[in-house]
């Protein structure tokens, strides 16, 4: 009886500390953990280095600028907020937009690519949600494999934009 006794006080302690808040904006992403970095797969993720095409000749990232993101986080800072509505407001008609998620290095492989995935839809759900068709909007991360500044941690934490015509 005793066993049995610790072994329901143990499985309900794990079911508990698999119910904590997570940080950034859980409600739109549901069971995101975004506190820890457990990897998300089996296995490694390939890279998706900088020969994506997403960096190719027929995409313009020239357009407009990047939105940054705290540490471990997805939801859009306030200041970052005028950068979405400035894509929003001068998106060209007809063309199609690529939101690429990045993060910087901390964390597995795994755990930042879908960082930087959840960073590129909540983008994606913000110009949405400010007007632009959901058909003309993709959603892509490169997780920690193609940093703006190696070591810098600020700026590699972003979603940058790049227009298909």
């Amino acid at each position: 009886m005793k066993k049995i006794s610790l072994l329901l006080c143990a499985l309900l302690g794990l079911a508990a500390a698999s119910c904590q808040q997570t940080t950034g904006s859980g409600s739109d992403f549901p069971g995101f953990n975004a506190g820890g970095y457990g990897d998300f797969t089996e296995g490694s993720v390939p890279s998706r280095g900088s020969s994506h095409p997403f960096y190719g000749p027929g995409v313009d990232r020239s357009l407009f600028q990047p939105v940054y993101f705290d540490f471990d986080r997805f939801d859009i800072r306030p200041d970052q907020a005028p950068r979405v509505q400035d894509v929003a407001a001068r998106m060209p008609r007809g063309a199609t937009l690529i939101v690429a998620g990045h993060t910087d290095e901390i964390g597995t492989s795994e755990y930042n690519r879908v960082l930087g995935e959840r960073r590129a839809q909540s983008v994606a759900n913000e110009l949405i949600r400010l007007g632009l068709s959901p058909a003309n909007i993709q959603t892509v991360s490169f997780g920690e494999d193609v940093p703006a500044e190696p070591g810098n941690h600020a700026l590699n934490r972003r979603a940058e934009f790049g227009v298909v015509r």
